[in-house]
């Protein structure tokens, strides 16, 4: 069995992980006010009066039990429960890393970094284009991590020789 070479600590510093990064700009709007609330009154009508088929039981019955119409397996939810739903929901999500040096918060205008995610394929030099193999994920891993710039990892090339 091999073994692996030992890391070297590289001194960056007194701090070697950025803080928080956040967006120093304003947020762009890509539809004005009223088509934004045009949208969301939409939404809220689809769910009122179409509803959603719902296949997994226990799932129907917590929409009933959290007030929702129920007819078999359609649901209909009312815009109480959704505006509800929404007042509840947390302004900052905690994301903890296995260092609490790196945590770092998901909030407004925070910038978090990720790899693309959920790739059926993956390509290289070597074979070019296929579907995603069990090493391909593990490469594309040890590429996420070894860098300092990304906060959240994702399944890369999905192994579907497994």
């Amino acid at each position: 069995m091999a073994r692996r070479a030992k890391r070297t600590n590289i001194s960056r510093g007194p701090n070697p992980y950025p803080a928080q990064l956040s967006h120093p700009f304003a947020p762009q709007s890509l539809f004005s006010d009223d088509a934004i609330n045009a949208i969301h009154n939409m939404a809220l009508k689809v769910l009122e009066e179409l509803g959603m088929k719902i296949l997994l039981d226990e799932a129907v019955e917590m929409y009933q039990a959290a007030g929702a119409s129920v007819d078999g397996d359609m649901v209909k939810i009312g815009r109480d429960i959704v505006t509800a739903a929404l007042a509840s929901a947390p302004r900052e999500i905690p994301l903890f890393a296995p260092n609490p040096a790196r945590n770092q918060t998901l909030k407004h205008g925070a910038m978090l970094f990720g790899p693309g995610a959920g790739c059926p394929n993956a390509t290289d030099r070597i074979e070019d284009r296929r579907p995603g193999r069990l090493v391909d994920f593990d490469n594309a891993l040890r590429l996420q991590q070894s860098t300092d710039v990304i906060h959240l990892l994702g399944p890369s090339a999905e192994p579907q020789d497994v």
